[in-house]
């Protein structure tokens, strides 16, 4: 309350939701947060194009074909696959693993009170990982394959827990969290915007090759991500469990109980 000079009290004026900018989610701490590791995930994805592209180069290179016309194939095989089909192969078993590991990352949501913690350190293992992915500008094709085959389920988890705080974010205001859910992937667009503008624009003006684009992603994908990442994480609520897990059931086989009974 103020007051006036005879004493009268007179209440104060309390925002309300239109007095924040769009950013600011109607105060929406988790909101917030949530925005921030939308922006982080951006290049997270985004710099796997890059990373292919030299990951091709490299295998056909290890094949004995780098010395082939831009028209010809390479007919030759590193580890028995052909060059043409290494990003391929590794995306299949991408997919694979991550369609095992989706009902345990269900579980974790579901079942236990640590979607916070998890959310931050599987932020944390994509950091890790696209850290190693920098071992490309070496030459080593093979540990970048390894890690980008590893990226996808730990991507997976981190998009759940992502997408298991948003029935919290409002109550019961379906319009509302249509609303924020469009500004978390407009800012994801925007970012994946700037991730081309930057590293294909600094890499055409130093007129770096395949390898050098890719190192250039990855290390900017760490340096821009990790600060959004550990912030959003840090000061994100933690949200109790769902449900209770069924008596006498393992973590890992509930969810797919589950899908079985579904």
């Amino acid at each position: 309350y103020n007051t006036r000079g005879e004493g009268e009290a007179q209440p104060q004026s309390i925002p309300e939701s239109n007095s924040y900018k769009w950013y600011q989610f109607d105060g929406s701490k988790n909101a917030q947060n949530l925005f921030l590791d939308s922006l982080a995930q951006a290049p997270i994805v985004m710099s796997f194009l890059a990373l292919s592209i030299a990951i091709l180069d490299l295998a056909e290179e290890a094949a004995g074909c780098e010395d082939l016309k831009d028209d010809e194939d390479c007919e030759e095989t590193v580890y028995g696959v052909k060059p043409s089909s290494v990003v391929t192969l590794s995306n299949g078993v991408m997919s694979i693993l991550a369609a095992l590991f989706m009902p345990a990352c269900g579980a974790i949501c579901d079942y236990t009170p640590y979607r916070r913690q998890v959310g931050y350190w599987s932020a944390m293992f994509l950091i890790a990982l696209n850290a190693i992915q920098i071992s490309i500008v070496a030459g080593q094709w093979e540990i970048s394959v390894l890690a980008a085959m590893a990226s996808p389920w730990i991507f997976s988890l981190h998009q759940l827990v992502h997408y298991a705080y948003y029935p919290s974010l409002t109550d019961s205001d379906h319009n509302q969290l249509v609303s924020y859910v469009a500004r978390f992937d407009a800012g994801k667009y925007l970012t994946n915007v700037l991730f081309l503008v930057i590293v294909f624009g600094v890499s055409a003006g130093f007129d770096m090759d395949a390898i050098g684009v890719a190192t250039f992603g990855q290390v900017f994908t760490v340096v821009f991500a990790t600060p959004l990442f550990h912030y959003a994480w840090t000061t994100m609520s933690n949200a109790p469990n769902l449900i209770e897990k069924p008596a006498g059931e393992w973590y890992i086989t509930a969810e797919f109980k589950k899908l079985r009974c579904s």
